[in-house]
C-alpha cells in the first residue's frame, strides 16, 4: 500500500502530527518563578553565574518552530489507534509521543532490536490502512446519505393562470 495522501500527508508525518498533538495535551508547565532558571554553577553550559545570563546566550540561534499541529486529522489518528494489537499501539506511542530510544522500546515492549524496523513499519502500514479504509468508507457513507434531488412538478391548476 502506498502510504500517501492520508489527509495529504505520508503516514510518518501523520504519526509525527498525532505524537506532537498527543503530548501537547498533557504537558504541565513550572510555576514562572525565576528559580526554574538556575543553572549549577558545577555545568558546563557557559553560565558564569548560574542564573542564565544573556551574554552566553547570544550566539545560540533558536531551531525553526515546528509545522502547526492539525488536531482534525490527529484525532482521526487517535481513533485508529484503539483498533491496533496493544503491541503495536504501544510502539507507536513510545516511538512519537514519548520520543524514546529504540534501544528502550525494545526492552520494555520485548521485542528484538533486530526486528524494531519491520514491527515499527508494520504498526505504520496498520494506522495507514485503518486511516484510508475509513475515510473510504466515510466518503461512500456520505453519497449515500445525501437527499435524492428531484423535480416538483408545479401546482395542479398553475397551467390555467
Amino acid at each position: 500500500m502506498k502510504n500517501d495522501d492520508l489527509f495529504g500527508r505520508t503516514i510518518e508525518s501523520a504519526l509525527q502530527n498525532w505524537g506532537r498533538w498527543a503530548l501537547a495535551r498533557g504537558v504541565q508547565g513550572h510555576c514562572a518563578s525565576i528559580e526554574y532558571r538556575y543553572r549549577s554553577k558545577l555545568r558546563p553550559d557557559l553560565t558564569p553565574t548560574g542564573w542564565g545570563d544573556w551574554i552566553a546566550y547570544s550566539a545560540y540561534i533558536p531551531p525553526p518552530p515546528p509545522p502547526p499541529v492539525d488536531a482534525l486529522q490527529a484525532l482521526a489518528v487517535e481513533r485508529m489507534m484503539r483498533h491496533l494489537p496493544d503491541d503495536h499501539r504501544k510502539a507507536l506511542k513510545f516511538a512519537y509521543v514519548f520520543r524514546m530510544p529504540p534501544d528502550l522500546i525494545c526492552l520494555r515492549l520485548a521485542i528484538r532490536h533486530e526486528g524494531w524496523g519491520r514491527f515499527l513499519g508494520d504498526s505504520q502500514n496498520m494506522v495507514a490502512n485503518l486511516l484510508t479504509r475509513h475515510t473510504k468508507y466515510a466518503i461512500i457513507r456520505l453519497q449515500f446519505d445525501k437527499p435524492v434531488k428531484t423535480e416538483t412538478s408545479a401546482p395542479v391548476g398553475a397551467e390555467c393562470v
